[in-house]
């Protein structure tokens, strides 16, 4: 590859210990699913492991993204993009995939998924504005501010758009219940405890749905009838808001040192 490419960025031997320390984790995952999770006998934990098998899979796929990256574009102006889009990429799949997954913390704690699809938006926003970055290093112009702004926004809404219909797609295909439907939680409840009642399923969208109300006087509140969409728009909008935050950050904090903030018309 070095011979293919040059002036690829240095990748530090911190950073490489790193990257593979986070693909042996995502391997030993892959294994624990394959041949723990998906045996199990009730139907809620066989599609819990088909899940966790696909996305420990596709975690370790993107652990090679920017050296896919440099191997396929690396004669392109991309081969300027910085290694620091797979730490934080890596550092996301440790924690979300790895850790929270495996863990159930996002069964425990109702707030970890709004926090990681927060993370998701920032580490969006950060490869968008380093993609940017790497852009600007290859060309005489600056890159005017707006510009940055308007694609670091749109590559965060559309790459949370992406998750959500991965989301969608598992659901149909292995029958999990990434996104809440309460139909399909009772049914996965029922196969797993025996009986349960109305109150104990409206109780379950309650801990499943980031703290929606339980059931008043007997009836399924609005957001448990909408649980799905409920799901789906909040992850969307948490994930634009913490892209946005980051977006911020890096325009107040970075944009004049790294672009030299001067406004140069493009020809």
């Amino acid at each position: 590859m070095r011979q293919r490419i040059k002036n690829i960025p240095e990748v530090s031997k911190g950073e490489k210990i790193f990257w593979w320390v986070v693909r042996a984790a995502l391997i030993v995952c892959f294994f624990y699913s394959l041949f723990f999770l998906t045996n199990e006998n009730h139907t809620l934990y066989k599609a819990d492991g088909g899940t966790k098998l696909i996305q420990s899979l596709a975690a370790f796929g993107l652990t090679f993204t920017w050296s896919i990256v440099q191997f396929f574009f690396g004669k392109t102006w991309l081969h300027n993009l910085s290694p620091r889009v797979q730490d934080c990429i890596n550092a996301f799949i440790l924690i979300g995939c790895c850790v929270c997954s495996y863990l159930y913390l996002y069964e425990r704690w109702w707030f970890t998924d709004l926090l990681m699809h927060a993370a998701s938006g920032a580490i969006t926003a950060v490869g968008a504005y380093e993609v940017l970055l790497a852009m600007q290093h290859n060309t005489k112009h600056h890159i005017e501010k707006a510009t940055v702004v308007i694609w670091i926004f749109s590559l965060v809404i559309v790459i949370g758009c992406i998750w959500e219909v991965y989301e969608f797609t598992v659901d149909c295909i292995l029958g999990s219940n990434m996104q809440i439907r309460f139909d399909r939680l009772i049914s996965n409840w029922s196969s797993y405890g025996g009986r349960v009642t109305f109150d104990d399923a409206a109780g379950k969208v309650a801990e499943y749905s980031k703290g929606a109300p339980f059931t008043v006087a007997g009836k399924l509140t609005t957001q448990q009838l909408n649980s799905s969409l409920y799901d789906t728009m909040t992850d969307m909008i948490v994930a634009a808001v913490g892209g946005v935050i980051a977006e911020i950050v890096l325009i107040k904090g970075f944009f004049k040192k790294d672009f030299k903030g001067s406004k140069v018309s493009m020809d």
